[in-house]
């Protein structure tokens, strides 16, 4: 009998990424959700109590308090050369998602214009700060989760980032943000208006990096103890996290030493601790903050960092 050959999935590539067509659909799907959340925070919290948000959007936002000018519409045309920059620069594979991201918000933003038809959602300036903030960010990280973009203020700290890599996008971003409200204070003259603003961009940063990274943080912990036998066992069988070993020599006892390093994400750190407590309390653990790691499980080495 002749062996029946497994047909395998079709694979695509999404953003340089190899993937099945069902997933490339959910990407897309998770994508076009996160433009939904991002465009209704803008049109039904944002606009109405004329308050700013960051990015892109919020210096359409003061342009459109100043000049009333249709948000979506005006969203699509700045990008354009920015879209046009990104696909010289950066190429197809991150243009693809920006440009879907762009025209999406874009029409969005249009859409539940004309839908609200100047409806406001609440007067409470405090809740369309809180929840309008949280709504953008959520979007905004969901948008960059399964890898797409919005364009404006992203292309923008990608082409800094490149010229001054030592500049993080983080940074870039705060300084674009502070830029904005500084603006706005400006124009409005209004400091209580301008401390919303300051605190939707803040929510709105919060709820991005949460939804982006969630409790990805990580710890680099260096633990030098008598029993590293015990602790190797506890790490590897009940936190199922992985350790290497390195010998070390005393500079005052001359004495030989194990040293046990191992990287843990954030919310697994308190169970590395309590296991190296109850095996061995007087092991000497040293912990320091991780601020990037790339291999398996962490960061892959062929995406770009900002």
């Amino acid at each position: 009998m002749k062996e029946k050959k497994l047909q395998k999935r079709p694979d695509v590539r999404w953003l340089g990424v190899h993937e099945t067509l069902p997933q490339l659909l959910r990407s897309y799907l998770f994508v076009t959700l996160g433009c939904v959340a991002y465009a209704f925070a803008v049109v039904a919290l944002i606009q109405p109590l004329q308050i700013v948000n960051g990015g892109i959007t919020g210096i359409l936002n003061l342009i459109n308090i100043v000049h009333e000018i249709p948000v979506g519409i005006l969203y699509f045309i700045i990008n354009i050369p920015l879209l046009i920059t990104s696909l010289f620069v950066f190429g197809l594979k991150f243009a693809v998602g920006t440009i879907y991201g762009t025209a999406v918000t874009s029409a969005l933003i249009t859409l539940f214009g004309k839908l609200l038809d100047g409806y406001v959602l609440t007067d409470e300036i405090l809740i369309a700060a809180v929840c309008g903030g949280a709504l953008l960010g959520l979007g905004l990280g969901v948008i960059m989760r399964f890898g797409a973009s919005t364009g404006g203020t992203d292309i923008i700290m990608k082409l800094l980032h490149r010229k001054k890599p030592h500049l993080s996008g983080g940074r870039i971003n705060t300084i674009i943000d502070v830029a904005i409200l500084v603006a706005y204070f400006i124009v409005v003259k209004d400091f209580t208006k301008t401390f919303y603003a300051v605190l939707t961009v803040v929510i709105e940063n919060i709820v991005y990096d949460f939804t982006l990274y969630g409790t990805m943080g990580s710890k680099t912990v260096y633990i030098i103890t008598d029993k590293p036998e015990d602790i190797i066992k506890r790490l590897l069988t009940d936190l199922n996290v992985g350790a290497t070993v390195m010998n070390a020599t005393g500079a005052y006892t001359n004495s030989q030493k194990e040293v046990i390093l191992c990287v843990v994400k954030n919310n697994i750190f308190p169970q590395v601790k309590n296991a190296v407590r109850d095996t061995d309390d007087k092991a000497f653990m040293i912990v320091c903050k991780s601020l990037e790691i790339y291999g398996k499980g962490y960061k892959d080495y062929h995406k770009e960092v900002l």
